[in-house]
């Protein structure tokens, strides 16, 4: 059913054989055409032919690498048609010129040309890309057949054109032609000229090399360059460049090849290549190289170079999506499996093949993954054609219909229910299995309960929309950042969760005595808004207190008396055994605040205790890392974040910032002479004394030891050093007492740096400062010196 013939000088062909096919051929099986070894070696195009077809044969080319390509690409590659890979030709006459045949092929934006003899034979072939090369280097081809293209190739102007057309139009046979399809060789139609030796006649997207391994001599053609972005004349034709394209992890490949290629241990190699391009991106290649027959020594290797990065990242994502499916598969709580039609000679389903199982599948089955994969569907489940199952997934295959049934199953004494889906999927289907249990169960107690479930209905919904509006108030206070934020937000979630209702939250600070209102909501009174612990009966009693105002002795003293059908609800706010406030709710409606609205203020009560127990941990936490606990003042981490923002504002207000660097002076006989205490205290002394002298947006930290920072935004140079000298007389002021004792004259040194005079970066605006302040300390102490510009 294929013949094959030898063409020469047909364009992106050039010397290989062609191979005739039927049209009706699926792409599998010319895979062993061109793998069988002798008669379809260098196969490069495949000519699909329909004797029956009219007015001609010919139907289709295909190109042998699309083949090889779609084998890898298509998942239903087996099923494939031949067909869908190939192009219809342009047929012309024999006698037709290049310049008719490219006008020919442009108009019908064919793929292909074929010349055809008055007899249907074909003449010669030629690709499209190979044609439009041809015409736009050779306008003048028919009156000027003799001009030489070889050399041509090695200019640089023509260097990116990795086509070039053979010199020979002569048809020669391998095999007499069968019956089906006829390959005459009659002379050449004048389209096909007389020219120089060919170069390179490839494929227009491979490279194409040669080596001769008696000489070792490495010939590759400009595409092969041009594939790794380099002209000709920028890679020699060696073995060493090659190399040094490589990436590391492909040489062994290619020493395997050259060692293999030296034995003689194979005709034909394939391998894989990765290369660095010249601008440094990575490229995958597929290297096929051939023993040259005509070479009587077999010292002669031709191959073939091909871009296959695109391939390879689609593999990559095939792979890893294939991998993500298969995880995503196990993971599911239904069974999902795959089967596909195992077919008769006649085409008739007989029975199917496993393909996809997932855990859960293999688990309803009652069968391990091992025995059904790759398996028999009757094999392994023989029950399905009593139950009718098989029958029914074959009309899923021939009619493309979905089919669900219920199927009750008996396990272990256990009366199951799985609901079957199966859905079409090429010669196939598949199956997903749902433990439908107890949905079943669910249905036939509902069925029981539907009236009760009436009567309930609308406190479910009333339920549902507490639980939401509780799942808000929740989600608010978590993101809240202080505590009194979290009061104001308290106000209004509450109120929307007990409608008709007034009330408030009373916070109970840890130095205080008292509790005081902090949220307030409604419009009836809530009775005193300061009040002592002991006014109240649930913070006496640690728990709950509910009073009806019908029973004014039962009233917590802190409560409005309301009309006798009021209703008043106290809950304390504990966290961690610690008492925080109160929730108090009242309403002037009976049975408003009993049952379920308990259990609710309940819930309110210890969400809002702790969001604010959580926050008031957060504040004091956040003080104690910013804060220097000896001196109150910020530490030298706060200072460096709260620097780095005001240097960004300043920069972008275009604004100064003065920087004040001063240490006390001889510190250490203070520790000395009257024991680090004293120390202590002439620190907390000389912080108070800071502290009570800088703005709101001034920045006073501890910087370490007796040294401290004062960084002033908006100050100049000169308002800085105004006011270190201000501080430098005032600080010897300080008349400080420690255990009855009179301490001294307390002095200290002064650095001023500016921004941006001095520094323009965080860093170098705090040396600039310290380094002014040795420059005070040096030039005696007791005094202000400024950094040097």
């Amino acid at each position: 059913m294929s013949a094959t013939c030898t063409l020469t000088a047909v364009g992106a062909l050039g010397t290989t054989q062609v191979l005739i096919m039927p049209a009706e051929m699926r792409a599998q099986a010319v895979v062993q055409f061109l793998q069988n070894g002798d008669s379809t070696t260098g196969i490069k195009a495949i000519v699909l032919v329909d004797p029956s077809a009219s007015p001609n044969p010919v139907v289709g080319v295909v190109n042998a690498d699309q083949v090889a390509r779609a084998a890898i690409a298509h998942s239903t590659f087996e099923q494939l048609p031949l067909q869908a890979l190939a192009t219809v030709p342009a047929l012309v006459p024999a006698q037709t010129t290049v310049l008719r045949a490219g006008q020919i092929c442009l108009g019908r934006s064919a793929q292909w040309v074929l010349w055809i003899d008055e007899t249907d034979h074909i003449t010669g072939i030629m690709a499209r890309a190979a044609l439009l090369e041809l015409l736009a280097g050779e306008l003048g081809l028919a009156d000027n057949p003799g001009a030489d293209r070889a050399d041509r190739a090695d200019r640089p102007d023509q260097a990116s054109q990795s086509i070039h057309p053979s010199d020979s139009p002569k048809i020669q046979r391998d095999r007499p032609p069968t019956q089906e399809t006829t390959i005459a060789s009659p002379s050449s139609p004048t389209a096909l000229f007389q020219g120089q030796p060919r170069r390179w006649v490839i494929d227009p997207y491979d490279g194409y090399w040669e080596w001769d391994l008696a000489t070792d001599q490495l010939d590759l053609s400009p595409q092969w360059k041009a594939l790794l972005g380099y002209l000709p004349t920028e890679i020699s034709n060696s073995w060493v460049d090659w190399e040094r394209l490589l990436l590391d992890e492909s040489q062994p490949a290619l020493a395997q090849f050259r060692q293999a290629a030296r034995a003689g241990q194979v005709d034909r190699f394939q391998f894989l290549q990765r290369f660095q391009t010249k601008d440094h991106k990575m490229v995958h290649t597929l290297v096929r190289v051939l023993r040259e027959r005509t070479d009587p020594d077999g010292n002669r290797l031709v191959g073939t170079i091909t871009n296959i990065s695109d391939l390879a990242r689609d593999y990559d994502q095939l792979y890893y999506a294939r991998q993500e499916l298969i995880e995503i598969l196990n993971s599911s709580v239904d069974g999902i499996a795959a089967i596909r039609a195992i077919r008769s000679e006649s085409g008739q389903i007989i029975d199917f093949l496993w393909t996809t199982v997932n855990t859960m599948a293999a688990s309803i089955l009652q069968r391990s993954r091992e025995e059904l994969l790759d398996h028999r569907l009757l094999e392994q489940l023989p029950t399905v054609r009593q139950d009718g199952l098989f029958d029914a997934y074959v009309r899923v295959v021939e009619t493309g219909q979905t089919f669900h049934r219920s199927l009750r199953v008996d396990r272990d004494g256990l009366e199951a229910w799985l609901q079957l889906t199966a859905v079409k999927l090429g010669d196939g289907l598949t199956l997903t299995f749902r433990d439908v249990t107890q949905a079943k169960q669910a249905e036939q107690i509902l069925q029981e309960t539907n009236q009760q479930l009436e009567r309930r209905i609308d406190e479910l919904k009333h339920r549902n929309r507490e639980m939401a509006l509780l799942s808000e108030m929740i989600d608010f206070l978590q993101v809240c950042v202080t505590v009194d934020e979290a009061y104001r937000a308290v106000a209004d979630l509450v109120q929307a969760l007990f409608p008709g209702c007034s009330g408030a939250v009373f916070a109970l600070e840890p130095s205080s005595v008292a509790l005081e209102a902090v949220a307030i909501w409604g419009t009836d009174s809530i009775g005193e808004t300061l009040f002592y612990p002991d006014d109240c009966w649930a913070l006496r009693r640690g728990r709950i207190h509910w009073a009806e105002h019908q029973h004014p002795g039962l009233l917590c003293r802190h409560a409005h008396a309301l009309n006798g059908n009021a209703e008043s609800l106290c809950l304390p706010m504990m966290a961690q055994s610690e008492t925080l406030g109160l929730l108090y709710l009242c309403t002037p409606q009976a049975n408003c605040l009993s049952g379920s609205k308990q259990q609710l203020a309940r819930t309110v009560a210890e969400q809002v205790a702790l969001a604010i127990s959580n926050l008031r941990l957060r504040e004091t936490l956040q003080q104690q890392s910013i804060r220097d606990p000896l001196t109150g003042l910020y530490n030298r981490r706060y200072l460096e974040e709260a620097l780095e923002q005001a240097v960004c504002r300043a920069r972008r207000d275009r604004s100064p910032i003065g920087a004040i660097m001063f240490d006390i002076d001889h510190f250490k006989q203070f520790n000395d002479t009257f024991g680090h205490d004293a120390g202590d205290l002439v620190l907390q002394e000389v912080a108070q004394f800071l502290q009570a002298r800088i703005r709101g947006s001034d920045i006073a930290c501890r910087y370490g030891g007796e040294e401290m920072t004062l960084i002033l935004p908006g100050a100049t140079l000169e308002e800085a050093v105004q006011r270190a000298e201000i501080m430098r007389l005032e600080l010897k002021q300080l008349s400080l007492r420690h255990a009855g004792r009179l301490l001294g004259e307390i002095t200290a040194s002064f650095g001023v740096a500016s921004f941006p005079q001095h520094a323009v970066t965080v860093a170098t605006l705090l040396q600039a400062a310290d380094g002014a302040l040795y420059q005070a300390k040096w030039g005696g102490r007791d005094r202000v010196a400024v950094a040097k510009s």
